[in-house]
């Protein structure tokens, strides 16, 4: 607020005003991301893992396995997609004074 002297419009067009603008919305769309995507599919992870465990060997077993699997790699790929979206945001804040 007081670097921007009041969200003044013309502090965005600048380098710096722009590059921190632009690393809080991405910093916004990692955590959009995160809660969205990867703490549920990370909650039915350990849910399915737990009655996975319980359940006997056979064809319903695998079954539940490869599901869990694919469970397991859409939430590692939503929780890489964060990990870069922060990476970006930390760095085009970090050079935001120098531009």
């Amino acid at each position: 607020w007081r670097v921007s002297n009041g969200l003044d419009p013309a502090y965005f067009k600048a380098p710096a005003g722009h590059a921190l603008a632009t690393g809080g919305v991405l910093a916004l769309i990692a955590f959009i991301v995160g809660v969205g995507m990867v703490r549920p599919g990370m909650m039915q992870v350990g849910a399915r893992s737990q009655a996975l465990a319980q359940m006997p060997a056979g064809p319903e077993r695998d079954q539940q396995q490869a599901a869990l699997q694919q469970l397991r790699r859409r939430s590692m790929n939503a929780g890489r997609v964060v990990a870069v979206l922060l990476a970006l945001a930390t760095v085009l804040m970090a050079v935001a004074r120098y531009l």
